[in-house]
């Protein structure tokens, strides 16, 4: 999964924020096809509290 750090700094100056973490989770699990897990819909946003869906 990390494999493109060479060592621990590498990954800390990666993950340099919050943000840049949720991103990559989000981009290492849906891709670019983030579906609703409940109901498999398609149309889904990040709210503060985690995810919902349009429907």
């Amino acid at each position: 999964m990390f494999g493109k750090f060479k060592n621990l700094q590498q990954l800390m100056d990666f993950f340099k924020d919050k943000e840049t973490c949720v991103e990559y989770l989000e981009k290492k699990r849906w891709g670019n096809n983030l579906i609703c897990h409940h109901c498999g819909h398609d149309k889904v946003y990040r709210t503060n509290v985690g995810y919902k869906c349009a429907s």
